[in-house]
């Protein structure tokens, strides 16, 4: 909704509201109604996320600047914020008095504005090259970087656990990430974040490598 606009509104509800509808009612049988309630609470966080992006920051938004990457962080705090409320206590309310409502809002909050902050600048980034294409070079830089940073964080975690593995994968993908944020736009920068990010979650969920702990 920030990277295409108003087009992108109907389309992004409806996925929003299927999917969060489905995953509570299908996978962790919450029932019906408490399932259209997590739904209303997903779809309302991008709504007001992009509307505040639109209102203050206008269309053609990029993270380009510090002033649009702080108003990116408090409009995913804005929009996250009241949902995850809605969440925990909607939880509460159908789940009984051992569902606690600061402990749901914490893992509700955490869980989407982490997800907000890893996904959304790809988009974002990728809207703005396709309306201000990068030359070649930088294309074929921001690509290299991006293959280096993949190579570097399988060396991360096929590294052996020792004293030293929690300094280890900073002095080694952090060059790497510099590199993409000093030399190219946003895009590589936000999808190298992304691939670390996603290569964590995968990893320490299916139990692989240095995270597995």
């Amino acid at each position: 909704m920030i990277g295409f606009g108003s087009r992108a509104r109907w389309p992004v509800i409806a996925g929003v509201f299927v999917g969060a509808f489905l995953i509570p009612l299908v996978v962790l049988e919450r029932g019906v109604w408490l399932s259209a309630i997590f739904a209303t609470c997903d779809v309302a966080e991008p709504i007001i996320i992009a509307g505040l992006i639109a209102r203050y920051f206008g269309d053609d938004f990029a993270l380009d600047q510090s002033r649009k990457v702080f108003g990116f962080l408090g409009a995913t705090i804005a929009g996250t914020t009241p949902s995850s409320l809605g969440g925990a206590v909607a939880s509460r309310l159908f789940l009984g008095p051992k569902t606690e409502i600061l402990t749901t809002l914490l893992h509700w909050w955490t869980g989407v504005a982490v997800g907000v902050v890893t996904v959304a600048p790809v988009i974002i980034g990728f809207s703005a090259a396709l309306r201000e294409p990068p030359p070649r070079s930088e294309w074929i830089e921001g690509s290299a970087g991006l293959l280096t940073l993949a190579a570097m964080t399988g060396v991360v975690l096929s590294l052996p656990q020792q004293l030293w593995e929690t300094v280890a994968p900073g002095a080694l993908l952090f060059p790497t990430l510099l590199w993409l944020a000093a030399r190219c736009r946003p895009v590589f920068a936000a999808a190298g974040v992304l691939l670390v990010s996603l290569t964590i979650a995968w990893t320490t969920i299916f139990d692989v490598g240095q995270t597995r702990d």
